[in-house]
């Protein structure tokens, strides 16, 4: 394909005049209308009319506005003449009368409609909201496509513009002008780059920007490509015949990030681009997946992909696959996650729940939790690990790091409980770490068959979370130390401590501990036993750091 499109850009709006000719009656029937009020005046020669009217044209969108004194976009400042009252049908009718009289036709000849605009500094297009200023110059751009590249070829006919280049230096010291931008999308390689040429053709400076594409700031494709929907239009056209298919994006939804996007990765769905991996920014994929990336380029790929892989040539598991091509980009974790399940009928329902891109790039990660997946699978079973998965993948994910950082004679205690546990979120850790050392000045104490006892470890924070239903089980070493107040075998209260005060005190569900008459009455007694109190605002809160504020357990 080889395609040449030119094109004459105005630097700011223009103010054109313009004529339609057509016979008398034609004329009544316009001016008797709506379409009236794109006219300045009209002019009759005999049977024969002149319909008058002054148009502005938005540089940017190329949209076309009536300069008249009907139009609310201007106000009267810019307006040549005084704006007399609005035209009466009768005056219309006079006006393109048959029956006019050799002495009425000189008189009559002409007709006001509403005076043009004459002057306007600044305009404000209400479609694309650009600002212009008024201005006859114009730039030349070519818009061309062969082979496999698009190229969008401008003129910088301007010193700022040459000045603010930002992705290359121009080495010569005396340049005339012309000088021509050319930015090419190059659907080939993958790859986009820019250059600066002057008429004969010498290239004065080139640069691959296929990851940087904020280079192009300030330069002049930048503003074609984000201001000027005619050049969004058209090079939309060219990646459309390129592709040979529809495109994921329209032109209004149209940007540079997309533009790349689709020179770097040729005949995707518009869900695949949400699912492209990237590190830094949203233009540098992740230098982990740039091989990948390479053979993903073109779509047609895919096919030899899924064929090539470790994953079983199921009709099911190939259209979750090309349904979401995104996850080409992880086929060696899904490989990973296969060879943990071993049902291609769990293997596509894992493929196709909501977190499976958190579940593959945290396996892209930390390959390691494959172990806990193939034991936790061996113990449970697939379907129960699934599960897990859809419920609470945080979760077990921070277990699953665990797990693999335990000796072996700790993961085979694990493993049997397990075994005796319905539930891996319930089950509790099989070792614990020590917590906040707690006040030595408050004693572990029992009042009226209330036991108040600080909890010391991880694993005494996990179990009050169970009993209790807060969030205990996510309090660490850092956090304000708790008592645990228990009756009998089951913790039914917690309380707080900071700075020797207490921040709060509650019960299951983080319920009021005063809502209880027994617990509240042993509360208040422990409270007198160790003269303490509660803390306030008024307290020194310089002291409390960000991450011990108290927050409800």
């Amino acid at each position: 394909m080889k395609k040449t499109i030119d094109l004459h850009i105005p630097f700011g709006f223009r103010l054109d005049d313009e004529i339609e000719y057509m016979k008398v009656w034609e004329a009544e029937k316009y001016l008797l209308s709506k379409r009236i009020r794109r006219y300045t005046k009209a002019m009759r020669h005999g049977e024969n009319a002149e319909l008058h009217a002054r148009w502005l044209t938005c540089p940017h969108c190329a949209s076309r506005y009536a300069a008249n004194a009907d139009s609310p976009l201007f106000n009267r400042s810019a307006v040549s003449g005084v704006f007399s009252a609005r035209l009466t049908k009768a005056q219309i009718s006079n006006w393109a009368s048959l029956q006019m009289s050799i002495f009425d036709e000189a008189q009559m000849r002409e007709l006001v409609i509403v005076p043009p605009i004459m002057s306007l500094s600044r305009f404000t297009c209400p479609k694309c909201e650009n600002k212009s200023f008024k201005s006859a110059a114009t730039r030349h751009v070519q818009l061309s496509a062969a082979g496999r590249k698009i190229i969008l070829k401008s003129e910088v006919s301007q010193l700022d513009e040459l000045l603010s280049l930002n992705w290359g230096k121009i080495s010569e010291i005396r340049i005339s002008f012309p000088i021509y931008e050319v930015l090419t999308f190059d659907l080939g390689r993958g790859a986009v780059y820019i250059k600066m040429e002057n008429a004969e053709g010498e290239i004065l400076c080139r640069r691959d920007i296929t990851e940087a594409p904020e280079l192009l700031a300030g330069g002049a494709s930048c503003k074609l490509l984000t201001q000027n929907k005619l050049v969004q239009r058209n090079i939309l056209r060219l990646f459309r015949e390129m592709w040979g298919g529809e495109l994921p994006v329209t032109w209004r939804q149209m940007d540079v990030q997309k533009l790349f996007q689709m020179t770097v990765f040729v005949g995707y769905p518009r869900s695949f681009y949400a699912s492209i991996p990237y590190a830094q920014n949203s233009f540098r994929i992740d230098k982990d997946f740039r091989a990948r990336a390479r053979r993903l380029h073109l779509a047609d790929n895919l096919d030899a992909l899924c064929q090539n892989s470790a994953l079983p040539q199921m009709k099911s598991l190939r259209r979750a696959l090309f349904e979401d091509p995104g996850l080409f980009f992880y086929l060696p974790e899904a490989e990973l996650v296969w060879e943990a399940i071993g049902d291609a009928n769990l293997m596509v329902r894992f493929l196709q729940q909501p977190r499976v891109y958190e579940v593959l790039s945290e396996l892209h990660l930390r390959p390691g939790i494959l172990l806990f997946l193939r034991d936790f699978c061996a113990v449970k079973g697939a379907p129960v690990l699934l599960a897990n998965i859809e419920d609470n993948w945080s979760f077990l994910c921070n277990r699953a790091i665990e797990y693999c950082c335990m000796s072996e004679r700790m993961r085979l205690q694990t493993r049997q409980k397990w075994e005796h546990n319905g539930d891996q979120k319930n089950s509790d850790s099989i070792y614990s770490l020590p917590m906040r050392r707690p006040d030595e000045t408050i004693k572990d104490c029992v009042i009226d068959g209330f036991t108040f006892m600080w909890l010391r470890s991880s694993n005494d924070y996990a179990i009050a979370a169970e009993h209790l239903n807060n969030c205990l089980r996510e309090w660490r070493p850092h956090n304000s130390p708790v008592v645990g107040v228990r009756r009998k075998d089951r913790l039914v209260a917690a309380i707080e401590m900071f700075e020797g005060k207490i921040a709060q005190a509650r019960t299951y569900d983080n319920g009021d501990i005063s809502a209880t008459p027994a617990l509240n009455g042993a509360f208040q007694k422990w409270i007198q036993r160790y003269n303490l109190t509660w803390f306030t605002e008024e307290d020194d809160l310089h002291l409390r750091l960000p991450e011990d504020a108290a927050i409800p357990f």
